[in-house]
């Protein structure tokens, strides 16, 4: 029997999905009677196989955009840890466990990743890869077991016994303001990662960056590198900006965690405190060696178990209150790429503030935008040539608008979370429909599944889930 398996999404999740299913069959990890056809469908692309396993992250050609995480756990594979590091040896790069290498690279191993798993494979498991977007996808209610039906944006359909849905990142949403006009202005660019997005910029005027986290500071790399002499404001309601990782050889360990910080109580004050206790008793005990990142890295482990312990109205208030701090200090910037925002700002270049926007109106000559600084009454107006939105990807697939997902939402057969965060699974990663039984023929990975772990936008969150996911659709054949 063979079963047709669709992963919709071609970007790491879904990359990473199709080559463990390849290499399952490969090593026997799957019933001898199982056959699978895997059909990898790379969305929003001309071509079936353009940018294939690169996604927004590792889809850019410029050297200068190194990777956030250190080479030695930027595997795809988690029990093979070294397998990125053997990739960049093979090649002629020296580094060590430590070096932040070039999210070019990074696309290169991904896709020698599924070519190698493909090469291993033999006729009894297949893959096709086909380009374009899913508009709508219909599944049997009785039972839910039943085949699944994916229409194609152009009319072409296809049936899949499994579908995953590894959608990716959305597109960042504009900011909340009683006037949207300033909004359609053509100097306001809401998706700096959309094809072209930047090539028509004017770097000879000031340059507005709405948002102060890492999106911002590929935008800044990226356009200094093209105007050496451009200028950049760049403003979020806190004015953070990312922390930097440490120089090092070797990839973080996760052994300081916050003591007891699962049997206390669940709450953000209780946490937050619980760090700072932490990385306070962590530096005093080792005579001021210690560093706060090796708490804040110890907490990868145990995120998801402390995201499930709060509820709801903790969940908000966490949102709410320690996000930007946990977002600067949890998701930092390789550290070349801290000196280099560093030294704008030192020239000049880049000026920070904290503040919130109010109003933004455009005209053919420039886009005035009206600020409030935090803990300020007063507004103040800001000039500039061209406006970029910085806040980073969406996790609300509705204010996304992303057309499968609203189909798959209208039909009953989704659940979004209450913090508009992604959507429901369980521990199989299945789908969860609007009655809360599970879909076992729907399964999600990748930053969709924020809503049930937290963190699940980084690599060595999302190989677990690829991993975890896999597994259990295998054991499903079997029964």
């Amino acid at each position: 029997m063979t079963h047709t398996i669709a992963i919709v999404g071609a970007g790491f999740s879904g990359t990473i999905m199709a080559a463990r299913l390849l290499r399952a069959q490969a090593r026997s990890a799957i019933p001898s009677k199982v056959a699978m056809k895997i059909v990898l469908i790379n969305r929003g692309v001309q071509g079936a196989t353009d940018n294939l396993g690169r996604g927004l992250a590792y889809g850019t050609n410029s050297d200068a955009h190194l990777l956030n995480v250190p080479a030695g756990r930027m595997s795809a594979f988690p029990e093979a840890e070294n397998d990125f590091l053997d990739f960049l040896a093979q090649r002629g790069l020296k580094v060590s466990g430590g070096t932040f290498v070039s999210r070019r690279w990074y696309g290169e191993y991904l896709r020698h990743t599924l070519d190698s798993a493909v090469a291993a494979c033999d006729a009894q498991t297949t893959l096709e890869i086909m380009g374009g977007e899913i508009a709508s996808l219909s599944m049997p209610q009785k039972p839910k077991r039943g085949s699944a039906q994916l229409k194609f944006a152009d009319g072409r359909e296809l049936t899949a016994d499994r579908v995953v849905l590894a959608l990716g990142n959305f597109a960042p949403t504009n900011p909340t303001l009683s006037e949207a006009a300033g909004f359609l202005s053509p100097r306001y660019i809401r998706d700096p990662w959309a094809p072209g997005a930047l090539d028509k910029i004017d770097g000879t005027q000031p340059i507005a960056l709405i948002g102060t986290g890492l999106t911002m500071f590929d935008v800044v790399l990226t356009l200094s590198a093209r105007w050496p002499q451009a200028t950049f404001n760049a403003f979020s309601r806190r004015g953070l900006l990312p922390q930097a990782h440490r120089e090092a050889t070797s990839p973080p360990q996760f052994d300081h965690a916050p003591e007891h910080i699962l049997e206390g109580p669940a709450t953000a004050r209780a946490y937050l405190r619980a760090v700072r206790d932490a990385v306070a008793r962590y530096v005093r005990q080792s005579n001021g060696v210690g560093n706060w990142r090796d708490v804040i890295a110890s907490l990868r482990p145990i995120t998801p178990a402390m995201w499930r312990r709060l509820p709801p109205k903790e969940r908000a208030r966490l949102l709410r209150h320690v996000l930007p701090y946990w977002e600067s200090h949890r998701h930092r910037a390789a550290p070349a790429i801290a000196r280099t925002i560093d030294g704008l700002v030192a020239q000049g270049r880049l000026k920070i503030m904290a503040a919130r926007l109010v109003d933004m109106t455009a005209d053919n000559n420039a886009v005035q935008l009206t600020l409030r600084r935090r803990h300020q009454a007063h507004v103040e107006l800001m000039s500039a040539g061209t406006v970029i939105n910085c806040t980073g990807p969406t996790s609300d697939f509705r204010a996304a608008k992303e057309a499968l997902l609203l189909n798959l939402h209208a039909q009953g057969f989704i659940s979004p979370d209450l913090n508009r965060l992604g959507i429901e699974v369980n521990d199989q990663l299945q789908v969860i429909d609007i009655h809360g039984c599970p879909m076992p023929n729907l399964i999600c990975v990748g930053p969709l599944l924020k809503a049930r772990f937290w963190e699940a936008t980084a690599v060595p969150e999302l190989r677990e889930h690829a991993r975890n996911a896999v597994h259990a659709m295998l054991a499903s054949f079997e029964n």
